[in-house]
């Protein structure tokens, strides 16, 4: 018995060492793929194309582009050929990211459209792309299949690097704290990094409710303080501001359009923060805000909340305040009595509501034309109404 035993040990010993000794004599080895195969065929014959479609793409199938700027356009012809004795089929496959598409002589192509070459025919297919990464360098990629036995997947390949054409010196222009009843002025820096000098053509405020308070002139920038900040050139964007606005936080934007081809236009947020004698407080109100955030409400509970509007300065006792309108219909506002807790300052609550069984409806924005809305209206002599936006949704 234990003969036999260490026989079977001995006889699966001696297979596991000759496993072993075949793979490490074959381990480079690989079975013969599909395109393998098709390649040794043409080679025994002589170097005669064999019996089938063949591609190739003219030119080859990566084009770098160089350099291109930022948040511009370009396009490239990729030009397949069948060599081949057969018709050649291909098939648009995955584009790596949408900003990149393919076309035919102006029709756009999708993911399964197919083409047929005849033998010597050829097809051009056009890349175009759009630059949006903010990473220096960029590469995107198109891919087709085929019926050549030796090429199933053509890949084509777009690569290069990018650079701002048009860079801003900041990302916001910002105002801060400023009486409502004063004027103010903030300047933007926006750079050229082409030897073209750069030019602003068109701008255009993009909030109509504000844009009267605002004035934006361009003047050309120093050589010296574009080259200390290793630009070519540059504009200088000056933004003035007039009084009038409404106690609170405004937000505009305004976008530029520039001379530079093929450059996207650069869209500049502006944020204004006014302060004056009149302020909102209370919970749901940022601080420096003039806004409410009551959030998600229940339609079979509503809510209710209460804020405050605090006056002070010279007028303040002679200040009157009522309500003139709340929108949508399901939200209402109630003035309460003064309180005179604070010294120096008249404490006005407001109540808002939004009663139970209110429409179902979504006003949070963040267009202030779908947010509700509290318009007061008071004889200050510097604050002639009072806009308070409110944020919530009935569901």
């Amino acid at each position: 018995m234990k003969t036999i035993f260490s026989s079977l040990i001995a006889l699966a010993v001696g297979i596991a060492v000759g496993v072993y000794t075949s793979y490490r004599e074959f381990e480079d080895e690989r079975l013969p793929t599909k395109s393998v195969l098709a390649v040794l065929a043409e080679r025994d014959s002589g170097g005669v194309p064999g019996d089938g479609p063949k591609v190739i793409v003219e030119g080859g199938e990566i084009h770098d582009f160089g350099t291109m700027d930022r948040g511009s356009k370009d396009k490239h012809d990729f030009v397949f050929r069948n060599v081949g004795t057969k018709p050649l089929e291909i098939t648009m496959g995955e584009t790596t990211c949408k900003c990149t598409a393919m076309s035919v002589e102006g029709k756009s192509m999708t993911k399964g459209d197919k083409q047929s070459i005849g033998p010597g025919d050829s097809f051009t297919v056009t890349l175009e792309w759009a630059i949006r990464t903010t990473q220096e360098k960029f590469s995107q990629s198109a891919e087709f299949t085929t019926n050549d036995p030796r090429r199933d997947i053509v890949r084509l390949l777009i690569h290069g690097k990018t650079v701002e054409a048009v860079e801003l010196g900041d990302s916001t222009v910002s105002f801060e704290g400023i009486p409502a009843t004063e004027s103010a002025i903030e300047e933007l820096s926006i750079y050229s990094h082409r030897d073209e000098e750069l030019k602003i053509t068109k701008h255009v405020w993009q909030d109509f409710s504000s844009k009267d308070f605002l004035e934006a002139t361009f003047t050309p920038m120093s050589s010296d303080e574009a080259f200390r900040h290793g630009a070519k050139g540059g504009v200088t964007m000056r933004v003035a501001l007039k009084p009038g606005l409404p106690v609170g936080i405004t937000r505009q934007m305004i976008s530029l359009t520039t001379n530079y081809d093929g450059i996207e236009n650069q869209v500049v947020p502006v944020r204004i923060r006014i302060v004056g004698d009149i302020n909102l407080l209370g919970p749901r109100v940022a601080a420096g805000a003039t806004s409410v955030v009551l959030g998600t409400i229940d339609q079979k509970t509503g809510m209710t909340h209460t804020v405050y509007l605090h006056i002070k300065g010279p007028y303040r006792d002679m200040t009157n305040i009522e309500v003139e309108r709340a929108e949508p219909a399901s939200l209402r506002a109630t003035l309460e009595p003064p309180l005179t807790d604070i010294p120096n300052v008249k404490r006005i609550p407001i109540k808002i509501e939004v009663p139970a069984g209110a429409a179902l409806g979504n006003y949070l924005g963040p267009e202030a034309a779908k947010t509700g809305r509290i318009v007061l209206k008071t004889t200050h002599p510097d604050f002639k109404q009072i806009v308070i936006p409110v944020y919530f949704l009935v569901r």
